[in-house]
């Protein structure tokens, strides 16, 4: 809900209700969301996905938005926003945490609502899930969409965003219920390359970790990961 011109939920530009075919909403770097229509979406296993601009814009051009997903399979869900203001600076960080039961079931998420806090490096848990095994490993690259799976497998740490995080141009963040976010603290320039990589992962608990990742080539949306490991 917002007190501008966005409106809430129920009233105002982006409330809805839309009607979306796949013949209309269909294009090859994903669907497209008439809310939105700069906009692109890649679906994953276990609910996951990822909400994304096209084209990426160059720093201090127009603001950016970049939304990630993940879930358990079961009734779960949670989402991690990013927004980039006009220069290109990284703006706000944001977690919306779903159950499709309701929010008053034990033992699902907390009622934690502290601030979100910066750390130094990714949490070890987060390392070490590069030796457990990869119960699935799911890539979508476009334009296409082209996908691949990977069962049973370990990955490539160098293709692991946690794994490789970038002094000076990465910032860590970790959120309520486990979850840790991982994003440039600015969009690239006109001068740079236009790679671009951002990062969520989620420790639901000691038995399931899983991550999802969105990367930019050329200003251009490349592909999105999905990763699930287990202890």
């Amino acid at each position: 809900m917002y007190g501008d011109e966005r409106g809430t939920v129920s009233e105002g530009p982006l409330c809805g209700p839309w009607e979306m075919n796949k013949h209309e909403g269909s294009s090859e770097h994903g669907m497209i969301h008439a809310a939105r229509p700069y906009m692109r979406t890649l679906m994953g296993p276990d609910r996951s996905a990822v909400w994304l601009m096209k084209d990426l814009p160059k720093a201090g051009t127009t603001p950016a938005g970049f939304e990630l997903f993940l879930g358990d399979g079961e009734f779960l869900r949670l989402s991690v926003g990013l927004m980039y203001d006009p220069t290109g600076k990284l703006a706000q960080v944001s977690a919306i945490r779903e159950d499709s039961r309701g929010f008053d079931q034990e033992g699902a998420w907390t009622s934690s609502d502290e601030s979100l806090q910066v750390l130094d490096a990714v949490p070890k848990d987060f390392i070490d899930a590069l030796s457990h095994t990869t119960t699935s490993s799911l890539q979508v690259s476009v334009p296409g969409p082209v996908s691949t799976t990977q069962v049973g497998s370990e990955i490539d740490p160098k293709t692991f965003k946690f794994n490789n995080v970038e002094a000076g141009v990465d910032k860590i963040f970790q959120l309520p219920d486990n979850i840790i976010v991982v994003c440039p603290t600015k969009l690239p320039s006109s001068s740079d390359d236009g790679a671009f990589w951002v990062a969520a992962g989620w420790k639901k608990d000691d038995s399931l970790i899983s991550s999802i990742e969105a990367q930019y080539a050329n200003f251009h949306m490349e592909k999105m990961v999905h990763t699930k490991f287990t202890t």
